[in-house]
Parts: C-alpha cells; structure tokens; sequence
C-alpha cells in the first residue's frame, strides 16, 4: 500500500498558495479547496460569491457547525484512502488542528505585501477588485484574527515549513519539488 501524503497550504492573500496547489495537482494530488467548499455552498444561495459574501457566509456557517467545519467536509471528500490530497484556503487554527490530526503535513507560504496586491491585480478574481489600502486592511484583519472567519497568523506558526515566495514561480516550485523529495 502505498504511503498517504497529504499536504495543507496556508498564506496570506495573493501569497502564492493556489499556484502552489495547482503545481502539486499537477503531480497527481487530489486538489480540494476549502473556499471552493464555501463558494458553492454560498452559490446554492443564489448569493453573489464577493470576498464579502464569503466572509458572511463563512462566519455564519462556522458559527452553526463549528469553527473546523469546511476542514472536515474537505475530508469528507476525499475519503481516508485517498493516497496524495493537497488542501488550500486553510484560513483558522482549528482547521489546522483537525487537518494535522489526520496527518496532513502543513505548508506556509509568505510573500512581501506590494507583491501580493500586484498578483492579485492580475489575477483579477470577482474578489480581487480593491485598491491597495483596501488589501492592507483586509490583510491585518484576516492575519491577526480580527475577522471571525480567519486567523492567519496563528495558522502561519503552526505550519510544518514556511516557503518563501518573493521571487519567481519557478523558485518557488523547486523548493517545493525538494521538500516533496524529504517528505
């Protein structure tokens, strides 16, 4: 049988954390987002999917059925025979914990400010329409807790490694491709 390798991606706001997962779907991971979880849910409204109908969304459902709650349905989708998983859009501690329980093996990711708001310009997602003093404020709120539906930083010291994603994408693959390598 072969061994389970499941990763978790943690990172601020235009961090890199996607392309990340992206890059370990392409390896042959399974790729479950637990934001995906929520926007679908959120859709199943008729709601619009903006950063902060998510947030609503998000602390409302957290506040019914527990802070882990679109961890454990990120598990539930998987099931526990499934071999590699990569998980993104892991945003509170609990979620860490339950995660980590189950052996997922947790990846922080972090990146400068300036470079974050410029790659989400580009990206240009439905939630990635605001100006810079806007991110910064959202940032601080979202890394420090302030919001009920995330706490980065806590998230951030419980990760196994912090990468670092300052310079090009490929730099960031290969320290990725050597970490999967030891692990």
């Amino acid at each position: 049988m072969e061994k389970k390798r499941w990763i978790g991606v943690v990172g601020r706001n235009g961090s890199g954390k996607s392309a990340l997962c992206e890059y370990i779907e392409q390896k042959g991971f399974v790729y479950v987002s637990l934001s995906q979880i929520l926007r679908a849910r959120l859709q199943e409204t008729g709601k619009p999917c903006d950063r902060q109908s998510l947030i609503a969304f998000g602390t409302a459902l957290k506040a019914k059925e527990g802070a882990s709650v679109l961890a454990k349905k990120a598990l539930e989708s998987v099931g526990e025979d499934a071999s590699f998983v990569v998980f993104d859009s892991i945003r509170l501690p609990e979620e860490v914990e339950l995660l980590q329980v189950q052996g997922v093996y947790m990846i922080g990711v972090e990146s400068t400010l300036e470079s974050r708001y410029e790659r989400i310009k580009a990206r240009a997602k439905d939630t990635d329409h605001i100006d810079f003093k806007t991110f910064k404020q959202q940032d601080e709120h979202e890394f420090l807790g302030k919001s009920s539906g995330q706490h980065l930083q806590k998230c951030l010291e419980a990760c196994d490694i912090i990468l670092s994603n300052d310079d090009t994408l490929q730099d960031l693959y290969d320290k990725l491709d050597r970490l999967l390598d030891d692990l």
